[in-house]
């Protein structure tokens, strides 16, 4: 009980800027809008519903543990953060 008393704050912290997301317009709900007028209501209810459960289960699956794995695979992370600003600064140097 105690490690959850440690841990509560940061989990209500995830928890906060995944509904927070969840409720931000961005590409998915530009994708319901769009879909619900082209195809129809229920196109774009059953495209909200598979974007709600994809995100709950990415939630789910950060809640259980994921975190863990990538803790324990710290070098790995590092690794693909340099790889990924070195595929960056490549895009910025071929776009100029």
């Amino acid at each position: 009980m105690e490690a959850l008393t440690i841990a509560l704050p940061g989990i209500l912290v995830a928890y906060g800027v995944f509904v927070m997301g969840m409720f931000s317009p961005g590409p998915n709900i530009l994708s319901i809008m769009g879909t619900s007028m082209g195809v129809g209501r229920d196109a774009g209810k059953s495209l909200a519903l598979g974007i709600a459960s994809g995100s709950l289960i990415w939630g789910l699956l950060a809640w259980g543990g994921l975190t863990t794995i990538l803790v324990a695979y710290a070098s790995l992370i590092t690794i693909i953060k340099i790889a990924g600003a070195a595929y960056l600064l490549w895009l910025a140097f071929k776009s100029f």
